[in-house]
């Protein structure tokens, strides 16, 4: 039985980080593909590691902070666990555990797979920190890895112009699984709870962290823009992230106007609101494959994304909407498909066949797992 080691900044069943949940999806089918799997991520008092499900297969590394994640302790046993594992899959990238597992790569001589998950270019918070990370760390973490897993090959581009190295670098994408289309259904009282709250019952959805990257802001805008905007509701489904106090205080201006915020949901209240909303929109500055499109299309909701988010296949085989990521842009595709509900409709059918045909997890992971021979 071959053991895989997986290591993620961010790992658990309580956040909507895109990198823990292809984290854990790979964990789930690699176990199933007859693969030992465990995770090593950087503990945080928010999401204490004995509450989640597959704790047992979890190893937290203590840190001099939760923003801040510099492993401290305890690096020893870290070492020894690792060392024991045939192979080391490091997913992320801005982390100072990932140089620590390349650092005890490199001395017990156990291979690694890169998958910087599109994040290699400094954007959002601590930029200038970005910056020197990358300055000091990118080359050594690309250079000596086994296999780079790029998310596009748009990544993929990126990723070559970085190192004068021949580096060996595969197309991965993000994926979902198929059960997925059936787990929306929610209990009666949360179900009533979520009707009540969301007034009309027409509403267009916005998943994921309420930070500057994913653009919340921009869809508050975009929103604002909108003809008919009594008919309509905007959801917000996803922790606040220095962004919510931004767009309540714009709020304020427009107190008629129909905007909830979810805060933290479980993904069957996520997929719930998915299904029955009419648009899901992924208004991201930068993304390089965002997991709420595939979320969406698997229940046969149609997306609005901009052309940041690495989904431009999906435009191009009529399963999904792509604008620039400004309001003006959005707000236009907005008002042009609420007045046209059918392109809705059809888009979604599109967007569900496409992803079953090409973004399931079952097919995917067969791929990755041969790189791990």
């Amino acid at each position: 039985m071959r053991k895989i080691l997986l290591i993620s900044n961010f790992y658990s069943e309580y956040i909507s980080a895109g990198t823990s949940q292809r984290t854990k999806d790979i964990k789930k089918g690699l176990t199933d593909l007859g693969c030992e799997c465990k995770v090593v991520t950087i503990k945080r008092s928010r999401n204490p590691i004995q509450k989640e499900p597959d704790k047992k297969e979890i190893i937290g590394i203590n840190s001099l902070s939760s923003r801040y994640a510099i492993p401290i302790y305890p690096l020893l046993r870290f070492f020894r666990l690792l060392k024991g594992y045939n192979l080391v899959h490091i997913i992320d990238h801005w982390s100072g555990l990932n140089i620590i597992s390349v650092i005890f790569c490199l001395v017990s001589k156990t291979p690694y797979i890169y998958s910087p998950c599109g994040a290699l270019k400094p954007i959002g918070r601590n930029i200038l920190i970005k910056k020197l990370y990358n300055f000091i760390f990118l080359k050594f973490l690309l250079n000596n890895a086994k296999y780079i897993f790029a998310v596009t090959k748009k990544e993929k581009s990126e990723i070559k112009l970085l190192s004068k190295k021949k580096l060996k670098i595969k197309v991965i994408p993000n994926g979902i699984w198929e059960k997925s289309e059936t787990n929306f259904q929610i209990d009666r009282r949360t179900k009533k709870k979520l009707e009540n709250l969301i007034k009309p019952k027409k509403f267009i959805l916005f998943v994921g962290r309420l930070s500057y990257v994913k653009g919340p802001d921009i869809l508050f805008d975009a929103f604002l823009k909108i003809n008919n905007i009594d008919k309509y509701a905007l959801v917000y489904a996803g922790p606040d992230e220095n962004m919510k106090g931004e767009i309540l205080k714009k709020l304020r201006n427009f107190p008629n106007i129909n905007v909830i915020f979810l805060g933290s949901v479980t993904p069957k209240v996520r997929n719930f609101c998915m299904k029955n909303a009419l648009l899901t929109v992924i208004p991201s500055r930068r993304e390089a494959m965002s997991m709420v499109a595939l979320e969406t299309s698997i229940l046969g909701t149609p997306f609005i994304a901009t052309k940041s988010c690495g989904l431009s296949d999906f435009s191009i085989n009529n399963a999904g909407f792509i604008c620039e990521p400004n309001s003006n842009s959005i707000s236009k595709r907005l008002n042009f498909l609420l007045k046209n509900p059918e392109e809705i409709l059809i888009t979604g059918k599109n967007a569900q066949s496409y992803v079953k045909k090409n973004y399931t997890w079952e097919k995917i992971l067969l791929e990755m797992n041969s790189y791990f021979k």
